[in-house]
């Protein structure tokens, strides 16, 4: 049993170029970790759904086409961060803050998730996954949070490559923010 069932927004196709805009019906769905204010670490369900017609997949947090990621509007609860890994946006605001004001490092923020947060309820190595939040996870959470919020305030939406390296994913937009 899990406490987090991920699913994009939408369940039938929202792309105004595709001819079926037609109920999803082909789904994928992954085990994944959610890393939370309140409850640890978390197994979870990530459900993503495709739409054959017009090649787009539906994400949690965005769509895929054509080797773009498109983010969907607003801020979503859970952010993911990796492949298998959601934050939850409440400690993303919290790391952000301590970042922005207290010199607090990323992987600051990821030890102190460990030590306070981690209580050791859920074993995701039983799903081949880790429960420690990495650095990178912390750093990406404050950089997509960022963006999201930039996106938001300017009235458009977060645009950025499907393919490559997650490092290297984000660098266009904040070069384009800044």
């Amino acid at each position: 049993m899990v406490l987090f069932t991920v699913y994009p927004p939408d369940d039938g196709c929202t792309n105004t170029r595709c001819p079926h805009q037609i109920p999803l019906k082909k789904v994928y769905r992954k085990v994944a970790a959610v890393f939370t204010q309140g409850n640890s670490v978390q197994p979870a369900y990530n459900t993503s759904l495709y739409c054959p017609k017009c090649a787009t997949s539906y994400h949690a947090n965005y769509l895929v086409n054509g080797g773009c990621r498109t983010y969907h509007p607003g801020i979503p609860d859970l952010i993911q961060v990796g492949e298998h890994q959601f934050v939850e946006a409440k400690p993303i605001e919290t790391w952000q803050a301590n970042m922005l004001f207290g010199w607090f490092s990323a992987s600051n923020a990821s030890r102190v998730f460990e030590s306070a947060m981690n209580n050791g309820s859920f074993e995701p190595s039983v799903w081949g996954m880790s429960s420690t939040l990495m650095t990178n996870q912390v750093r990406d959470a404050f950089i997509i949070l960022c963006l999201l919020e930039d996106a938001q305030f300017r009235g458009h939406l977060l645009i950025v490559p499907h393919t490559g390296d997650q490092s290297n994913r984000f660098k266009a937009a904040m070069e384009d923010r800044n």
